[in-house]
């Protein structure tokens, strides 16, 4: 049986990116050539290197890479961009993200850039570049508190009915990933890079590559196994990609998403995304009282990140609704 939440939270109708912090764009900001911009490349690309050799993710290093070229062209408009980074104090760099919020960025993308030049800096100081990371001295951006979307089990039943009434081999699939996903809380990009030999039919299990290059096992429901053993009958799979698109190959993140929409379209629910599933099981794991320390390896969160705290406090303000409502304080004849 699929693990579902019990929560009436409805699914977000913005569509947002379920990936890492949503940033307002990634295209490159262009800066102004000279001796200080070819430097300040210099040692861009050198961190870029390091990252990579750290194990960073490629996403990963597009996103610090996007921050931190960001704040050079910051440091450039305001005149500053002659400066040695050993002379960017903090107060340049809180002007800096001022300036971005301000300029229409989102709280979410402003704390993405702040963590990026914090890496930079970082690591410009054990390089010796610098002599301080003043980017350390920056707190925090404060983040909204948003309402986890997830789908209700109503909803989650009828997307998978949908997907069963269609018996040809791209519902079969279908219907696959979607039990995956409900049941296992997989990021989009975990269950593309499956393939049929990280499948563990007898232990009931997936070998799954998460962020940072960190493997971990994740438990396979028995209806997901018969589902995926049905589709690869159908599809004469045997090894490679676990899903793939209608021309054999593996399927795209850009086909994983326009399939969920489509089908959750046709299951009435709008907005629908591959990440809404993760929401609704890591809260689901908690409503079943699993410990925060269980829940944190079977979703693949390291110990620096707050996403576990995010859905227990979700998970806490849901109990706390359903028992308020079995208190009737006024009464009204």
């Amino acid at each position: 049986m699929v693990a579902t939440p019990t929560t009436q939270a409805r699914v977000s109708h913005n569509g947002h990116k379920p990936e890492g912090p949503p940033l307002d764009t990634l295209r490159e900001p262009s800066v102004r050539t000279g001796r200080a911009t070819t430097e300040h490349e210099r040692l861009l690309a050198g961190f870029l290197v390091a990252l990579d050799a750290a194990g960073c993710s490629p996403a990963t290093g597009r996103l610090y890479q996007h921050g931190v070229r960001r704040m050079f062209r910051h440091l450039d408009s305001m005149g500053l961009g002659a400066l040695g980074l050993d002379s960017v104090s903090a107060e340049h760099l809180r002007e800096w993200l001022a300036s971005e919020r301000t300029g229409g960025a989102q709280p979410a993308s402003c704390e993405a850039y702040r963590r990026s030049v914090r890496r930079f800096f970082g690591w410009l100081r054990e390089e010796g570049e610098i002599s301080e990371n003043v980017a350390a001295r920056l707190a925090a951006v404060r983040q909204p508190e948003k309402v986890v979307p997830v789908p209700t089990q109503d909803e989650l039943t009828a997307l998978l009915k949908v997907c069963q009434r269609d018996r040809s081999v791209l519902g079969l699939r279908d219907h696959a990933i979607v039990a995956m996903l409900a049941s296992t809380g997989l990021r989009a990009a975990e269950l593309l890079s499956l393939r049929v030999e990280d499948i563990d039919r007898r232990e009931r299990r997936a070998v799954v590559l998460g962020k940072g290059a960190r493997a971990r096992h994740v438990p396979l429901e028995p209806s997901v196994l018969h589902l995926l053993a049905r589709y690869h009958r159908r599809a004469n799979v045997e090894s490679g990609p676990l899903f793939r698109d209608r021309t054999s190959a593996a399927l795209s993140k850009a086909g994983l998403y326009l399939m969920v929409r489509r089908r959750g379209q046709q299951a009435g629910i709008v907005g629908l995304h591959p990440h809404v599933f993760r929401h609704g099981t890591a809260m689901a794991l908690l409503e079943a009282r699993l410990s925060e320390g269980d829940v944190r390896l079977l979703m693949g969160w390291s110990r620096g990140s707050r996403m576990l705290e995010r859905y227990t406090a979700a998970t806490a303000a849901e109990r706390a609704i359903a028992a308020r409502r079995n208190v009737e304080l006024v009464s009204v004849k």
